[in-house]
């Protein structure tokens, strides 16, 4: 551990801050999911009852199955980079 705080230490200022911003930018990306998924529950809930919520979800699933299916093939045909 205490070789790594050297390490830390000796990187240069702008390395270090920019490191700190991605940490920051990944740290409430995920922080932020169980907001989102909770709020989009209690929004559903809301208008919906919950044996509908089932059905939403293998709706849900099976709509995200074809969307990758078709990304497979999109990028096999056209290519992963263009």
């Amino acid at each position: 551990m205490k070789n790594y705080v050297e390490f830390v230490k000796s990187l240069p200022s702008d390395f270090k801050k920019n490191g700190f911003f991605i940490f920051l930018t990944y740290f409430f990306a995920i922080f932020s999911y169980p907001f989102v998924r909770s709020s989009t529950g209690a929004i559903f809930y809301e208008s919906y009852t919950s044996s509908e919520y089932s059905f939403a979800t293998f709706i849900a699933i099976c709509v995200l199955i074809v969307i990758i299916f078709i990304s497979n093939k999109l990028q096999s045909k056209i290519g992963i980079h263009k």
